[in-house]
């Protein structure tokens, strides 16, 4: 074994440790925190071709975190925790260019190790996508597409 297969070892050593620390953030995350479902979700302006919605966390100019209250005509009208106020937070309005969205540091590592990596093809993979395509739905479960117009049965009969 050469020392370049050794350091070859240690760097994919490296990456598989970082992985998996990333993906335990993620988890602990979800326990202790878990996300808004998009229907709790107050949505307002665009926000770096996106839509964002009443408490989204970003990234302020100054590198603090803030959450969005409301975006409108590329003004965010923004807060951020502020102890030592009577009211226990400062608003801010910033234009929109200045900010960008927040992204956990945990899931930003983590895409970066998936980065370039593709599942391996496989026959029997896509056999079992063909036959589980082809099944009817459970009873009980709602059909896949646009739900059918229900018939409206006539009184007289």
């Amino acid at each position: 074994m050469t020392p370049d297969d050794i350091r070859r070892l240690e760097a994919e050593a490296h990456d598989a440790f970082e992985a998996t620390e990333a993906g335990a953030a993620m988890a602990m995350r979800r326990w202790h925190d878990p996300p808004l479902p998009p229907a709790a979700r107050i949505w307002t302006g665009m926000l770096a071709g996106k839509r964002a919605w009443r408490g989204q966390p970003v990234v302020l100019p100054d590198k603090t975190i803030g959450y969005v209250f409301a975006i409108q005509r590329g003004w965010a009208a923004l807060w951020r925790p502020a102890p030592f106020k009577v009211a226990g937070r400062e608003e801010l309005l910033l234009p929109v260019e200045k900010i960008v969205p927040y992204r956990l540091p945990s899931a930003v590592r983590l895409g970066r190790c998936k980065a370039g990596h593709r599942e391996a093809p496989s026959s029997r993979k896509a056999e079992v996508c063909r036959k589980n395509g082809a099944m009817p739905v459970q009873p009980g479960h709602r059909p896949r597409g646009r739900p059918r117009k229900t018939q409206v049965q006539s009184a007289s009969s």
